[in-house]
């Protein structure tokens, strides 16, 4: 009776590692030369017309389901897009369109306004965009100043902020945070699940031939 509890028990902590490794990873996007930010401007469009972003590449088969920005902004139709590129350098060309959109947003103050989409795995060293842009004024600009200095950040590289059609020259960048599932070596493979199992199970045989 008591193996019995003991093994359900196993199996339930062993479902549970597994389904929070696989859960949404929220990352926001800091540079460390500037990691506090500031109110850039305010009733200002601060160059959004020809869209702000960040650009990186993945070095892992990354999951991602939605792309969010930190902005004030009072009906204002609020475009966004994740995008491959072919490169991270001025005069880059959108090559795919993984998922865009728009919409009218009004918030309280500076808020994070994020943007789902199904599901999708950003490929091993390809180059990517999140773009977002809008005409008119927004309440506050909050931006980071990363003097054109890319970085590293887990599975995200070469992280940079970009302006119109160029990275080289934007010294600024928008607060951008991602939401995803993580890569895909996160969750791990059934035969290490079939291993952590049969050690459990040796650890349960031991305990049930202990003198009570």
């Amino acid at each position: 009776m008591m193996f019995n509890k003991f093994w359900k028990a196993v199996v339930a902590s062993v479902t549970f590692f597994a389904s929070s490794l696989a859960a949404a990873t929220p990352v926001t996007f800091v540079p460390p030369n500037d990691p506090t930010g500031r109110v850039y401007s305010t009733h200002s469009n601060d160059g959004y017309w020809s869209g702000r972003g960040i650009g990186f590449t993945v070095i892992t088969q990354e999951g991602i389901s939605s792309i969010g920005i930190y902005q004030d902004l009072t009906n204002v139709d609020l475009h966004w897009g994740l995008y491959v590129i072919d490169t991270l350098g001025d005069g880059y060309a959108k090559t795919g369109t993984v998922a865009s959109g728009s919409a009218n947003v009004t918030t309280n103050g500076l808020a994070w306004i994020d943007f789902q989409f199904p599901e999708f795995y950003m490929t091993e060293r390809w180059n990517y965009l999140i773009e977002f842009s809008f005409d008119g004024l927004s309440n506050q600009n909050f931006l980071y100043t990363n003097r054109n200095v890319t970085w590293d950040q887990g599975v995200y590289r070469g992280l940079e902020g970009m302006q119109g059609q160029g990275f080289s020259n934007n010294y600024a960048l928008p607060a951008i945070r991602v939401n995803g599932a993580g890569s895909t070596t996160d969750v791990p493979e059934p035969a290490s699940l079939a291993l952590l199992g049969a050690g459990v199970l040796a650890l349960g045989l031991r305990r049930r031939r202990r003198p009570s």
